[in-house]
């Protein structure tokens, strides 16, 4: 196998995406099975939802929208801000606790070509309802700020005219570049869900009992880790997109592999060689 990068030119594919809500300690003969039909329900409402947006050219969010098919990155991120909206998932409403009893929330996103900066993580976040939105806000703004432009005056105390370029942002900073962007934030007692805290105070109990760590249990059946989507597009981009609250009862200002470029995604094209268009790998 050659690796090689795509052209533009290939032809037109049917995209793809494929969707993952986390992992954990979830055995199916231990799972409860109304909770197993409620995250199987879960997952397939936003497959469904997320199939008939990429099938459509009216609803797509870009920067530059055209009448093209939704791109790999709206797909993506679109499918990702769904999981981050349902309280069943680990990643923005609904996400897990640190051992303080606060929820730091972790999101990456990458694409194949189309961008300089092609990935960016963003981590720490407390008040940013949809995490993926910022790290997907810092790729495509990049392409000013790669070249030191300043967004406008400064929305908080920190000096922050911009992403400056930068492919991972952390806590405060992150979260006054997503005011300049005008995304939305609320308050952290939007992410609480009661079953996370009750995970959370449990978890912290069986420590104190000499019980194990309180990041890992053999009885929590809780889905955990990392949310996320892989989307392909029409023009054959790839787009790999996460979003996580991290590791249950995780030390306060702990960062994951989710943000991590490289190492907790990673997006990329690959071709056979001999196959200039590449048709043949995708079609598989």
């Amino acid at each position: 196998m050659e690796y090689r990068v795509q052209e533009q030119t290939i032809p037109r594919l049917k995209p793809r995406l494929v969707i993952h809500g986390g992992a954990g300690n979830i055995q199916r003969d231990t799972y409860p099975p109304e909770q197993f039909r409620a995250y199987r329900k879960a997952l397939i409402d936003i497959v469904t939802k997320t199939d008939q947006y990429m099938r459509s050219s009216d609803e797509v969010v870009s920067e530059k929208p055209s009448k093209k098919l939704p791109s790999a990155l709206d797909i993506a991120t679109y499918a990702v801000r769904l999981l981050e909206n349902n309280p069943l998932f680990n990643s923005g409403h609904g996400a897990v606790f640190t051992r303080d009893g606060a929820i730091e929330l972790e999101a990456s996103v990458m694409v194949s070509r189309g961008y300089k900066k092609r990935g960016v993580g963003v981590m720490g976040l407390r008040h940013v309802k949809n995490p993926i939105l910022l790290a997907r806000a810092m790729l495509e703004h990049g392409e000013d700020d790669l070249e030191a432009n300043p967004r406008g005056v400064n929305s908080g105390d920190l000096d922050v005219p911009s992403a400056q370029g930068h492919t991972q942002l952390y806590g405060k900073a992150a979260e006054q570049l997503a005011q300049q962007y005008e995304l939305e934030l609320v308050d952290p007692s939007y992410f609480f869900t009661q079953r996370r805290w009750d995970e959370h105070v449990r978890a912290l109990e069986r420590e104190k009992k000499g019980q194990g760590q309180a990041t890992w249990s053999a009885t929590e059946y809780l889905p955990q880790g990392t949310c996320g989507a892989v989307a392909l597009d029409q023009d054959g981009v790839i787009c790999a997109a996460t979003s996580t609250g991290g590791l249950t009862n995780k030390l306060t200002g702990r960062i994951g592999d989710t943000p991590a470029i490289g190492s907790g995604f990673w997006a990329e094209e690959w071709a056979e060689d001999g196959d200039p268009t590449g048709s043949s790998t995708w079609d598989r």
